[in-house]
């Protein structure tokens, strides 16, 4: 996995991108960062965003602030994240996306238990995704315990206490999408969670004069000959008070922020209303892009026109 090339703090060295306005970067900036995260962190994870052509305004890639161990010391950093439609926009993109499936079923697995490996009953999510330029599926399979989120007291999230299977799927999809279409260096907000109580850091006062040179930064961006895979390795030497750690069940990187769901659960959740059973639903909105399925919630007569078509 390449180290992504630290970005160039002077803007006359940066080659301008036409990758999104202006007006668009000091929205991200202002609205989709956490409060603490400094100028180094959002030109890594505009970058990253860059690289992909993932759209952080429209919920296609999210910077999310997250414990890492770096040092033997626990730090907070800032980390760009998808979710399981963004990497099926990736598949669909690539012209040779052919369709994904994905099923939950208790199994019996091995576990380390007091030493000694004993089996046990698991729920375990296996997704296939298929490519017209191959004859096999790419497979990824996954246990309910190893990423199950929990929160800063050990209950679970209300995501996955409602619907293990949904978020267990869509850990699976996100694994099996990524081996598929070799997505490197990008993982979903699904599957990561902290190991350690996080450190939030304190942030310094921003001077004007600098923040106008993140915008010119920021503004005028260079596409990087490489693969992302690398996590900035910059830190600062700050102070650091204990936070809550990191609960991965909403899409959002500001806590007063509310994110609705992603369109194909929207859409999904909609054919239900309408009689569909929930592997039905799953079945037909996993084989629409993103921008399909919005168009589809954006005319509640599509939708029923959908349903007749499921049901004929």
């Amino acid at each position: 996995m390449n180290q992504l090339q630290q970005a160039k703090p002077q803007a006359e060295q940066i080659a301008k991108s036409n990758w999104l306005s202006q007006d668009e970067k000091k929205i991200i900036k202002a609205q989709f960062f956490p409060p603490n995260a400094t100028d180094m962190d959002m030109i890594y994870c505009m970058k990253v965003a860059e690289t992909f052509n993932l759209n952080p305004i429209l919920k296609q890639i999210f910077f999310v602030e997250r414990s890492a161990n770096i040092d033997g010391r626990w730090i907070t950093k800032i980390e760009p994240l998808a979710g399981r439609d963004s990497f099926l926009t990736l598949a669909h993109r690539s012209g040779k996306f052919a369709g994904i499936d994905s099923d939950c079923a208790i199994k019996q697995t091995a576990v380390l238990q007091d030493g000694e490996w004993v089996t046990k009953n698991e729920l375990v999510a296996t997704a296939r995704v298929y490519r017209t330029d191959n004859d096999r599926p790419f497979c990824a399979e996954v246990e309910y315990s190893e990423y199950v989120q929990r929160t800063k007291d050990g209950s679970i999230t209300k995501f996955w206490r409602d619907k293990p299977k949904t978020m267990l799927k869509k850990v699976a999809e996100s694994q099996a999408l990524r081996k598929a279409f070799d997505i490197s260096g990008l993982y979903s907000v699904d599957e990561v969670g902290d190991d350690e109580p996080k450190k939030t850091k304190i942030a310094p006062k921003i001077e004007t004069k600098a923040t106008q040179n993140l915008n010119e930064l920021l503004s005028s961006s260079e596409k990087p000959n490489i693969s992302v895979g690398a996590k900035n390795s910059q830190t600062e030497k700050t102070e650091y008070i204990e936070a809550a750690p990191l609960e991965v069940e909403i899409a959002t990187v500001k806590e007063n922020l509310t994110v609705e769901p992603m369109p194909h659960d929207l859409l999904q959740s909609e054919l239900v209303k309408r009689g569909a059973s929930e592997a039905e639903a799953e079945n037909l909105v996993e084989r629409l892009s993103i921008d399909e399925a919005r168009a589809y919630l954006d005319d509640p007569n599509s939708i029923d026109a959908l349903m007749e078509n499921l049901r004929s």
